[in-house]
């Protein structure tokens, strides 16, 4: 089966970032989703939402589309986006 790894990196983001995670997680059909977002050290809200995601795929309360879906998430400083996704690859 194909496994798609996606990094999403965010810093801030609260606004945008349930939209993002939505959109990542409900995607459809026959392949799995290993999710990582990496937060910068966000103040705003976003680690609250970002935790609340996280739950939700964990204990099988976001309804799923495709043949499996893993998510993490960290929060800590980093450099720029460029780290950050290579953070979420390693």
């Amino acid at each position: 089966m194909t496994t798609f790894t996606i990094v999403t990196p965010s810093y801030n983001q609260s606004k945008y970032i349930a939209q993002t995670m939505e959109s990542v997680l409900s995607q459809e059909g026959d392949f799995a989703i290993e999710y990582f977002v990496m937060d910068a050290g966000s103040a705003d809200g976003s680690v609250e939402l970002i935790s609340t995601y996280a739950r939700r795929v964990t204990s099988g309360d976001f309804p799923r589309r495709c043949a499996s879906v893993s998510m993490a998430w960290t929060s800590e400083p980093d450099q720029g986006q460029s780290e950050a996704i290579n953070k979420g690859l390693r």
